[in-house]
């Protein structure tokens, strides 16, 4: 079968459709409300590294004092958006778009590891690589929040 002769080829499927689906978001701007709170007007906080400590001591749009919206793993992929990508939009989505495709590859290898087929695998992990309840999490920049979840939780219970 074509999943155990060529290794790399789920994970370029996944990737490529991930992209296929969601690439039209690298040409999105931001909402201006979140994004602008948490992103725009604070991008000299997020490109300082000294600041990294704070964003575990604090939550995400108010650095000096804690609130309910704790969220420091979130902060450090804006950290990464800023340093790397300059703050760039088209950045910070594609961030979110391979943050996506990561969480895709872990829900196909969680699904062969409880015993499915990797042809049933294969085609659940697109069923939620392309399910409309992901967009807001893969298309809006702050909703990489739920992607972050899931990825960790995966991560989990593949390992």
């Amino acid at each position: 079968m074509i999943f155990d002769q060529h290794r790399f080829i789920v994970p370029l499927v996944f990737i490529g459709f991930v992209l296929l689906l969601y690439g039209q978001a690298l040409t999105f701007g931001y909402v201006n409300l979140d994004e602008d709170e948490l992103i725009t007007q604070r991008q000299s906080f997020l490109k300082d590294l000294r600041n990294i400590p704070a964003m575990f001591t604090h939550d995400v749009s108010y650095p000096n004092r804690v609130s309910p919206f704790y969220r420091p793993v979130l902060t450090l992929t804006f950290v990464w958006d800023a340093i790397v990508g300059g703050g760039n939009k088209v950045f910070a989505h594609l961030t979110s778009i391979v943050l996506h495709a990561i969480a895709v590859l872990l829900v196909w290898r969680l699904f062969i590891a409880i015993g499915f087929t990797r042809l049933k695998s294969f085609f659940v992990s697109l069923l939620f690589a392309a399910h409309p309840a992901l967009v807001q999490a893969t298309a809006w920049v702050p909703g990489r929040n739920d992607t972050l979840v899931a990825i960790f939780v995966l991560a989990a219970c593949v390992s």
